[in-house]
């Protein structure tokens, strides 16, 4: 874990892990990721996880897992708990093969490729998110906007930035990511 003692200390951490699953082991595995994210969710600075699965129709059977921490406090005393080390002991009767962890700052894991080691530079991030993020703000605005004509800006706003996180984690950034892979790397 050496790894994790260069990250920043005072900024959101996010933890990439990747697992190969055993064919058969698929709900064993749900199983397990429900009950580690019940436990992770109680522990101080945790922001939230995602799962995502193997694609439907590929003979993958890696699933990614992603959860962020507040700083690197927070995001060490999950990583040396007793409550983590024992539910990663269980793991691995229906892994294929070790998990795989790579820690992030910031909003790096949304250019987190398969197959790709490095990171684009942050000025290419930052003009990426940004061609997604302005015009979804306009659109999501004006939608919301004459959805709920009577709602306040604040509501509104509320509407838009959830949906607009979700649409940025699961649709636009995995999507532009693809798209603009040689400019970006």
């Amino acid at each position: 874990m050496s790894e994790i003692n260069q990250l920043p200390e005072n900024m959101p951490l996010t933890t990439i892990v990747r697992h190969t699953i055993k064919l058969g082991a698929e709900k064993d595995f749900e199983q397990w990721s429900q009950n580690i994210g019940n436990i992770v969710s109680a522990f101080k600075g945790f922001r939230g996880k995602y799962v995502v699965p193997p694609k439907i129709g590929t003979t993958s059977n890696e699933y990614t897992v992603a959860f962020q921490f507040e700083n690197l406090e927070t995001l060490t005393a999950w990583m040396d708990s007793e409550e983590r080390i024992t539910e990663v002991k269980k793991l691995k009767s229906f892994s294929e093969k070790e998990m795989q962890l790579e820690y992030q700052e910031g909003i790096d894991f949304w250019f987190t490729t398969p197959g790709e080691t490095k990171r684009p530079p942050k000025w290419k991030m930052a003009i990426l998110t940004w061609v997604a993020v302005f015009p979804m703000v306009l659109i999501l605005l004006e939608l919301y906007g004459r959805l709920f004509p009577t709602f306040s800006l604040t509501l509104k706003v509320l509407f838009v930035t959830v949906t607009l996180v979700a649409l940025l984690t699961w649709v636009l950034m995995p999507n532009l990511t693809k798209l603009f892979k040689r400019w970006l790397y």
